[in-house]
């Protein structure tokens, strides 16, 4: 595909785009929809509980956004929530910060990208 490559970890990446400028203007639009978000973090962490029948050890959200997923998964008892983005925006307490090189280092029962 034109404008993107695959690393060595089979990772698809965009070679040329514009950066999001992730400031304040950017983030009140999520923020603006918390309540939605919010609830759809807890669905999306339901719908995995149900699939696997079972509460992981270990998440990564790549693409974190607020972190609602993540912080879900903490709340529930995930005893190491980690959240990877482009932008470092805060994550929830108990979420931690990995940059892509720990990320794609680590081991994890579940990594989920939001789209």
């Amino acid at each position: 595909m034109d404008n993107y490559e695959v690393d060595g970890f089979g990772v698809i990446h965009q070679i040329d785009f514009t950066p999001i400028k992730y400031d304040k203007q950017y983030i009140s639009y999520y923020e603006d929809l918390s309540d939605r978000t919010i609830k759809l973090g807890y669905q999306r962490l339901g719908w995995v509980l149900g699939i696997t029948g079972q509460i992981p050890r270990s998440v990564l959200e790549i693409g974190y956004g607020t972190g609602t997923f993540v912080e879900a998964a903490e709340i529930t008892g995930v005893a190491d929530c980690a959240g990877c983005d482009i932008a470092r925006f805060p994550l929830p307490k108990g979420v931690r910060f990995v940059d892509w090189d720990e990320a794609l280092a680590s081991s994890w029962d579940l990594h989920v990208r939001r789209a």
